[in-house]
């Protein structure tokens, strides 16, 4: 956390607090029939439960695809064979310099010998949800809250063609 000494657009001294962790990453993992994994963890900021698209923090020096790669085998324990680039997204732009990069994960397979890596982050469950599911979790349910998984499946979403698959219209 940085603190910074700024002059407010209306003129007035003030004082801002930025947060800068670096680049990380949420991978947006599709089955073969257009379901998306996704990550149970407790995330104590929050002090709950949360299912949200696997990612984590880029280690210097690591690509974007590498950390993407790692990320996805340490969260669930499954390889892709295929990776999409979709852009990046601003994390927190009212606090946070931070950006992360969002990337899709398609062709998954278990990896051998792959574990999911609980000690780190706590991630204890992958589930598989289809679209609605997803929907459901994240109004009715209120089990999906993770701003950067909703961000996500609407930037994935932005595709015709996609949204005809998973959705059935475009």
């Amino acid at each position: 956390m940085k603190e910074d000494k700024v002059i407010r657009p209306d003129g007035s001294d003030g004082v801002y607090n930025v947060l800068s962790k670096g680049r990380s990453n949420v991978i947006v993992p599709v089955t073969d029939d257009g379901k998306f994994y996704l990550v149970g963890q407790w995330r104590y900021p929050i002090g709950r439960y949360s299912f949200e698209f696997p990612g984590g923090q880029q280690k210097e020096g690591e690509s974007i695809l590498d950390a993407g790669k790692r990320e996805f085998g340490e969260e669930t324990g499954f390889i892709a064979q295929t990776w999409k680039y979709l852009g990046w997204l601003d994390l927190l732009s009212g606090n946070s310099d931070d950006i992360f990069d969002v990337l899709v994960a398609e062709d998954i397979k278990k990896a051998d010998g792959c574990q999911i890596l609980t000690d780190e982050d706590g991630v204890d469950n992958v589930m598989i949800a289809s679209i609605h599911q997803i929907f459901e979790m994240s109004g009715v349910e209120n089990r999906i809250t993770n701003a950067h998984t909703l961000a996500c499946l609407v930037l994935y979403l932005r595709d015709p063609e996609i949204r005809k698959k998973i959705l059935g219209t475009a």
